[in-house]
């Protein structure tokens, strides 16, 4: 759990395939950034388990 006093620039609800695209492209223009997530992991229910073929590109460009 991250500590209650930490500052943030960015807190991005969501730790699923849209959230993790935003954080990593945060902390790479250098923004403070948390993820919060309502669930716990491991989840039962699956998240981005199907991409479609046009979201490759994207996801190839994050490295």
């Amino acid at each position: 759990m991250p500590d209650s006093d930490a500052e943030y620039d960015l807190i991005i609800n969501g730790a699923g395939p849209a959230g993790g695209a935003c954080a990593l492209a945060a902390v790479r223009a250098g923004l403070r950034t948390a993820i919060v997530e309502r669930v716990p992991f491991p989840r039962h229910k699956v998240c981005g388990d199907c991409f479609n073929p046009s979201v490759w590109p994207v996801l190839a460009s994050l490295g």
